[in-house]
């Protein structure tokens, strides 16, 4: 007999991401420093069709309004000026982890290989990095709620999604801390004094899985960083070590594939804001 097909668990799917920043640049006419801060993008959503499921993974807008500058590097640019070359070297965007490298370069280490928080005593690289300040270790991700449903997959309602192979499903994940690296390289041109843009090099998403909680009712929504169910105030419960690092391994067989990024920056008041960020409508920038 032919072996059995096999159960597809995860569908194939398309996602355009959009991602948010500010950027403070400082330049002496040969060589730019940045200062990065994070601003929110969006997330792609996945569907289930063994299970008949949809999930999706956000991060509040919130949570990227309360956070400060994560990365500052220098490069050299000599001779800005409009239809001159923009083009940065190869350098990792780090959540959630921090890389012996400055740049976040380097093998991306194990889980196991990730011992220690970074704010703690002695604490030494690769560590956990609390970047979005909130009551747990890494960056949280959050899983969309029942209460919500994907445009992407005709209005079905999102599922938590189930912790690790079960039977009957009683265990699923409503907040995930991480470990994501994406590497990426600006390929573009100064357009004008205001304007700069163009093509830009990623590479797919590099992730690692510190800890999760559950869902303690599969309907409800939760609050990730008060550790709540919204509806019952019932404390979220940690995921047992067997599920994280089920979900680890999962996460590792997920493969993303990029198949065109472009950026674009453009002028702003020094004391612009993320939510004016993500309320802009930024000019096309041709490739």
């Amino acid at each position: 007999m032919p072996p059995a097909p096999p159960v597809v668990i995860l569908q194939g799917g398309t996602f355009t991401a959009i991602g948010w920043e500010l950027r403070r640049f400082t330049y002496n006419g040969t060589t730019l420093t940045q200062e990065v801060r994070p601003c929110g993008g969006t997330y792609p959503d996945a569907f289930n069709p063994f299970l008949n499921e949809v999930y999706g993974a956000y991060v509040p807008n919130s949570t990227s309004d309360n956070m400060g500058v994560l990365s500052t590097f220098s490069h050299s640019l000599p001779n800005a000026v409009p239809n001159s070359a923009f083009s940065t070297p190869m350098r990792g965007a780090l959540l959630g982890v921090q890389l012996p490298d400055p740049n976040g370069l380097g093998p991306w280490p194990t889980r196991n290989q990730i011992t220690s928080i970074c704010g703690a005593p002695g604490a030494t690289k690769p560590c956990w990095s609390n970047d979005d300040n909130d009551n747990f270790p890494a960056f949280t991700s959050w899983s969309r709620p029942p209460t919500q449903t994907s445009s992407v997959y005709g209005g079905r309602n999102y599922s938590y999604a189930p912790s690790a192979p079960q039977v009957v499903i009683t265990k699923r994940v409503a907040c995930q801390s991480l470990a994501i690296r994406t590497l990426h390289r600006l390929n573009g041109k100064v357009v004008n004094c205001d304007t700069i843009g163009g093509p830009m090099e990623a590479s797919p998403s590099e992730s690692h899985l510190h800890s999760c909680r559950m869902a303690p009712n599969h309907q409800n929504e939760v609050d990730c960083t008060t550790n709540k169910d919204k509806v019952t105030g019932q404390d979220l419960v940690p995921c047992l070590a067997a599920d994280e690092a089920d979900l680890d391994a999962r996460i590792d067989d997920v493969v993303f594939t990029v198949t065109g990024a472009k950026f674009v920056m453009v002028r702003v008041p020094a004391n612009t804001t993320c939510p004016t960020v993500r309320s802009t409508n930024f000019p096309v920038i041709a490739p």
